[in-house]
């Protein structure tokens, strides 16, 4: 793929997968169904998270007795900005961001933990060799204090590099920070795999870390809810944790079907690539689709984070506090999968 190619697919993939989504045939919604707004801290929505498709175009949010909108959103903290704006029910976003808004008074919850593992790798160009180097250099994530950066600086600090021995940069989604590494106005960023595979297939970079490797406890991405939602609308929210487990559920026992599935939501991404992640995904069973949030991984991102002051404790989050896990366990339960 030519260089302005792969610039060209950066910047349009995912373009009018709402509406394909909503199209006639794949999806009809009936008026006697709950309605609810899901919040998507990812434009275009990267494969990590398609399993949300996945359960609408198979139907599966009609089954459980619901309507869920998407709306997305270029990066998670702008998703869960949304959700406690009240603009919808439950949101996509980051645990390091929800871990901060509830440290500032925020009431929210997680529902269920599907995307709970990072799959994200470092990717450089050839002037730095490895993590040690990345000192001195410029680093590009979404956020500043999100966890594009958060993640980075624990696999940095295990090895002796401080985060202030780093330039930090806020580019945004990886879209924005791929065509950033490409053209050389950055050194290093974290990338999803999607991105990771085209990219990696520039000689000028290659890869220096893989956060499955050393960061596999770390937490991810969670679905968030406000308390105020969860004892207002619990059916509903019940009934969407539910259909977004099967979703998660039918992508990795059906990878050559979702596959389909997916080039249909990302068409501008090159079949193989877009294929080659979903199998992988298969594989390595990335998608949780028990819905439970692991307590150790719990402990240990909420830990870590306090132990570099990404929080500034006023009352410690509990486990308990922090994760409603009526919803979760009820989706394993009926999908016969065991529990973390």
């Amino acid at each position: 793929m030519k260089r302005r190619d792969f610039l060209r697919f950066a910047t349009s993939a995912g373009t009018g997968v709402l509406a394909m989504v909503a199209a006639p045939g794949i999806i009809r919604s009936q008026g006697s169904l709950d309605k609810m707004t899901l919040l998507i801290g990812s434009a275009p929505p990267d494969p990590a998270i398609h399993y949300y498709y996945y359960a609408k175009m198979n139907g599966f949010y009609e089954q459980e007795g619901i309507d869920v909108a998407f709306k997305t959103f270029s990066a998670e903290t702008t998703a869960l900005r949304g959700l406690l704006a009240g603009e919808g029910e439950v949101a996509w976003t980051g645990a390091v961001s929800t871990f901060q808004a509830i440290d500032s008074g925020a009431k929210v919850k997680c529902v269920s933990a599907i995307t709970s593992k990072l799959d994200w790798v470092v990717v450089a160009n050839k002037s730095v060799a490895d993590l040690k180097q990345v000192a001195g250099k410029t680093f590009a994530v979404s956020q500043i204090g999100a966890a594009s950066q958060i993640a980075p600086i624990l696999m940095l600090e295990s090895l002796g590099v401080t985060r202030d021995q780093v330039k930090w940069i806020a580019v945004g989604g990886s879209s924005s920070r791929v065509q950033a590494l490409i053209v050389n106005k950055i050194d290093v960023t974290m990338l999803t795999p999607t991105f990771a595979v085209r990219a990696l297939k520039e000689p000028n970079l290659h890869q220096i870390g893989d956060t499955a490797k050393d960061l596999s406890k770390f937490l991810l991405s969670l679905e968030i809810a406000n308390t105020a939602a969860i004892e207002s609308r619990p059916k509903v929210i019940k009934a969407f944790v539910l259909a977004t487990a099967r979703g998660a559920l039918w992508g990795l026992q059906n990878p050559d079907q979702a596959a389909e599935l997916s080039q249909k939501i990302l068409p501008d991404v090159p079949k193989d690539d877009l294929a080659a992640v979903i199998h992988s995904y298969a594989r390595i069973k990335y998608w949780n689709a028990a819905a439970v949030l692991p307590r150790d991984s719990f402990d240990f991102t909420y830990g870590s984070m306090a132990k570099i002051g990404d929080i500034k404790i006023k009352t410690p989050i509990k486990y308990n506090d922090f994760f409603f896990p009526d919803f979760a366990v009820g989706a394993a339960t009926k999908l016969g999968l065991p529990m973390p």
